[in-house]
């Protein structure tokens, strides 16, 4: 007797038309500086950034009968440094790969044309998470528990830990570090790690390779923080960024990556920012507020406002003055349990009348909500204790070149694999680089809430 699988192999596969990502694609913040700041081309001599300390001019009491006009000063200036970071989106497909995905009657997509066509989007998206940072290129707080295996797992759920896996995403490629970030990590195989799975609700993050010396507290970074400058994960340095006469040909030295939001918006002293330590000119501390791991409330919105009003422009101090503010979903949502523990209801008669949807509408991820007068966005890559407040307007990109295709002196912008002999090998590549760093010319004019209670 015969059933249904003695005819499975005439059976055809349906396959979905439609390739489904599991991965979010935001870049929003990001973006923001692009068409907001300015953009400078500038090469090894740098960006020099004058600012102005104080204003000329000695006001004094004297005497009319005969008395000294006493002695004068004019304006003081200093500079910030301004200097960049070559990155690279690396792309490969082998032969095969792309002769059996050329769409049509072969797969679903054309894999060769999808790549293609979402290099920039990755590249911009990768941009996003490295102005989410501060300059050590690290991506996590210290994990709570790991795995060697084949597929190294690592957990970072730690009971204080606001940031988890916020600025990871699949297919992310990353490197181990120790949780001081001065002993990197090795593969069995020797290659470097690539997500394949995020659990978000547990934030156990599953990597493709088996880390060596893997421990509880080891941390996440980009992938070639030493490729040149420090070897340790370091920021705020003194040495950032290097001047003409004491550069190496690798690259500029000081700080291992990119300065994003977290090395302007620092209230430590002792720190350096692009080459001045802040104590020597304390007007580039931005203003803060502690949270004291109390809930976000409006007063302490107020409190930010009085301290930028104190040091700059009173009726600067509003959105339309380019002020703005990023928060993470976490605080969106103490917001709107302030916003609802306050709203009444009108009941006429004897009943209640059907129940009101109480969220407020505007609870999607694209959308902006209002803080003390400011206009808010939301960003997943944030702290989830922590409140930023922004002006772009005052940023800019220092650059030698924005993002583009490595291309041959030919025009070519793929290149064919090569093995250990030289000889050429059935595989394509193709690179897209940027050199870069942001800077702000005023972070004194912006300011940030940390150590906030965050909604469970």
């Amino acid at each position: 007797m015969t059933d249904v699988l003695d005819q499975l192999s005439t059976h055809l596969e349906v396959v979905r038309h439609v390739l489904q990502p599991l991965y979010e694609k935001s870049s929003r913040i990001a973006g923001l500086i692009k068409s907001k700041g300015e953009t400078t081309t500038i090469s090894r001599y740098l960006y020099r950034i004058p600012i102005e300390k104080y204003p000329g001019g000695a006001f004094s009491k004297y005497s009319a009968d005969g008395g000294g006009l006493g002695k004068g000063h004019s304006l003081s200036t200093t500079h910030l440094t301004a200097g960049y970071f070559y990155s690279n989106l690396a792309f490969r497909l082998t032969q095969e790969q792309v002769e059996t995905t050329s769409g049509g009657n072969q797969s679903i997509i054309d894999l060769m044309n999808t790549e293609l066509a979402r290099g920039i989007e990755t590249y911009q998206i990768h941009d996003d998470i490295t102005l989410h940072t501060d300059g050590t290129g690290q991506l996590t707080n210290e994990s709570s528990d790991t795995t060697a295996a084949a597929n190294s797992t690592m957990t970072f759920a730690g009971l204080t830990d606001t940031l988890g896996v916020n600025r990871l995403r699949p297919g992310m490629t990353v490197e181990v570090w120790d949780a001081t970030g001065a002993t990197k990590r090795t593969t069995v195989s020797g290659e470097v790690p690539i997500i394949i799975g995020i659990n978000t609700s547990s934030k156990v993050v599953t990597l493709n390779e088996n880390v060596s010396g893997l421990v509880d507290t080891d941390i996440l970074a980009f992938v070639g923080m030493d490729a040149y400058g420090p070897s340790p994960l370091t920021s705020f340095s003194s040495s950032w960024p290097t001047a003409p006469s004491s550069q190496v040909a690798a690259g500029l030295g000081g700080d291992s990556f990119r300065h994003g939001i977290y090395y302007v918006n620092d209230n430590t002293a002792s720190n350096y920012y692009l080459g001045v330590q802040k104590s020597d000119v304390p007007e580039l501390l931005p203003a803060y507020v502690s949270g004291n791991s109390a809930a976000l409330d409006y007063s302490m919105a107020h409190k930010i406002f009085t301290q930028l009003q104190q040091r700059r422009d009173g009726d600067s101090i509003n959105t339309k003055s380019g002020l703005m503010g990023i928060m993470h979903m976490k605080q969106r949502e103490q917001l709107f349990n302030i916003g609802v523990s306050i709203v009444s209801r009108d009941v006429n008669g004897s009943e209640f009348g059907t129940m009101p949807d109480l969220l407020p509408s505007n609870h999607n991820y694209m959308d902006t909500v209002d803080f003390g007068g400011i206009m808010m966005y939301i960003s997943k890559r944030q702290y989830e204790d922590r409140v930023d407040f922004v002006n772009f307007d005052n940023w800019g990109r220092a650059q030698v070149k924005d993002i583009d295709y490595f291309t041959r002196l030919d025009g070519s912008k793929f290149f064919e694999g090569r093995n250990s002999s030289g000889g050429v090998t059935a595989e394509y590549s193709w690179f897209l680089t940027c050199a870069m760093d942001w800077y702000c010319v005023d972070p004194g004019s912006q300011g940030y809430i940390d150590s906030l209670a965050v909604p469970a």
